[in-house]
This record gives C-alpha cells, sequence and structure tokens, in this order.
C-alpha cells in the first residue's frame, strides 16, 4: 500500500497537497513483521461503552447482532440476508 497512489492530489486540513495514502497520514504503519505500530490510533473503549442510550435488554441483542455484521474477514461475516435472521428483529 506505501507504493499505490492516488489518481489526483488530495489536500487534507492544512491544505497539503498528498499523492498517496501514506503521504496524508504519514507511516510507517506497520514494522517488518507487519505489526501495527500506532496502537494510540485504536480507542481504549468497547463497543458495549458506544451505545449506553440503548436500554439493557435491547442492548445485548443489538451488541449480537452488530458483532456478526462486524467480522474483518468477508468469508467469516454474515450476509445481508442471514443478518435479517438475526434474532434481534424478532421483538
Amino acid at each position: 500500500m506505501a507504493e499505490f497512489g492516488w489518481p489526483g492530489p488530495v489536500s487534507d486540513h492544512t491544505e497539503i497537497l498528498s499523492h498517496s495514502a501514506e503521504e496524508c497520514f504519514g507511516g510507517p504503519f506497520f514494522d517488518a513483521e507487519d505489526k501495527f505500530l500506532c496502537k494510540g490510533l485504536i480507542p481504549d473503549r468497547s463497543l458495549e461503552d458506544t451505545v449506553p442510550f440503548i436500554k439493557e435488554k435491547e442492548r445485548e441483542g443489538f451488541l449480537s447482532f452488530v458483532r456478526e455484521m462486524l467480522v474483518w474477514l468477508p468469508e467469516k461475516r454474515k450476509t445481508a440476508r442471514e443478518l435479517m435472521e438475526h434474532p434481534f428483529f424478532d421483538d
């Protein structure tokens, strides 16, 4: 990805033009063993912390639904059809 360039320059919030993600966001983000170097960019909170406004009963069903949707590997992620059959939608 470091060598991948964008079709045209993009300006960031400081109006500086960048021609690639590396120029725009800095880097490097991974070491030679592919370990992520910028752990400070990852928020220190759980998924549960993001939905305090949902009532307890609905929260567990919603979080179960969202966890099946937010799976990194596409082959393990539920399809839209499978997600529509989730018990969260039974209520």
